[in-house]
């Protein structure tokens, strides 16, 4: 199972490193005080900062992104099995991980970034959900 750790980010936020926090999505934690763990079944079924390009896919590929709660590897699995046998279908969910990486990416530089919505906000959330 991989599930992210936030090593680059625990210099600027040291309460990442701790337990309770190191393994959780931080747009999670930050936008909707929920703690929940950051892996790729929750990236690609779950999240919902990635919820418009898991709809794009839907919509393209006609398939429902299979999602139990909280969502398990079963669930991505399930997904890859769905798209297994057809190279647009495949294609398409290639397309849904590069626009979930970019996403990601572009997530982490804002609340990496200086000012209110950014390391301070995340310092802010970190704080008040470790109370």
């Amino acid at each position: 199972m991989r599930i992210h750790a936030h090593q680059k980010r625990r210099e600027l936020h040291p309460l990442l490193a701790g337990n309770e926090f190191k393994h959780n999505c931080l747009s999670c934690l930050v936008y909707r005080n929920v703690k929940v763990l950051d892996s790729e079944w929750h990236s690609f079924c779950e999240c919902p900062e990635v919820a418009s390009a898991r709809a794009r896919f839907s919509d393209f590929c006609t398939i429902d992104i299979p999602c139990s709660t909280p969502c398990t590897v079963s669930d991505l699995c399930e997904l890859v099995t769905s798209v297994a046998n057809d190279p647009r279908k495949a294609g398409a969910l290639a397309q849904l991980a590069l626009n979930i990486r970019a996403t990601r990416r572009h997530l982490f530089r804002k609340l990496s970034a200086n000012g209110p919505n950014g390391r301070v906000l995340v310092a802010a959330k970190l704080n008040q959900l470790s109370n």
